[in-house]
C-alpha cells in the first residue's frame, strides 16, 4: 500500500501524553485503540501504510498500545469494512476452525 496523497499526521499533532511511546513501560485499566485505513491485513499479516513522521510506526504504537491494557481492550476500526472482516474472525476465535488462517497473527 502507498501512503495517501492527503495524509495528515495526525497523531505527531497530539500532545505527547497521549501517543503510545510516552506509555512504554506503563500499564492502564481500559485502553481504546483506534485501526483506521491506515491499517490493512494481508498474507495473513496486520500491516500499516508508513507515515510522514518516521518516528511514529503505526503498527509499533498498535501494539504498544494494546499491550498497556491490564483489565479490558477496545479496539475500533474506524470506516473500514474489509479491515473488519479481515479482523473480526480472529477477536471471536473463529480462526482457529480455519486451516487456511492458521498462522494468522495480528
Amino acid at each position: 500500500m502507498t501512503k495517501r496523497d492527503d495524509e495528515t499526521d495526525y497523531f505527531a499533532q497530539l500532545p505527547s501524553r497521549y501517543d503510545s511511546y510516552s506509555v512504554i513501560g506503563q500499564e492502564f485499566d481500559q485502553v481504546v485503540m483506534v485501526l483506521s485505513d491506515i491499517f490493512y491485513y494481508e498474507d495473513n499479516l496486520l500491516r500499516a501504510e508508513s507515515t510522514v513522521n518516521a518516528d511514529f510506526l503505526y503498527t509499533q504504537m498498535l501494539y504498544q498500545g494494546i499491550t498497556r491494557a491490564r483489565k479490558g481492550l477496545a479496539i475500533i476500526i474506524w470506516e473500514d469494512v474489509e479491515l473488519l472482516e479481515s479482523i473480526l474472525p480472529i477477536l471471536t476465535n473463529e480462526w482457529r476452525d480455519n486451516d487456511e488462517n492458521s498462522d494468522a497473527i495480528i
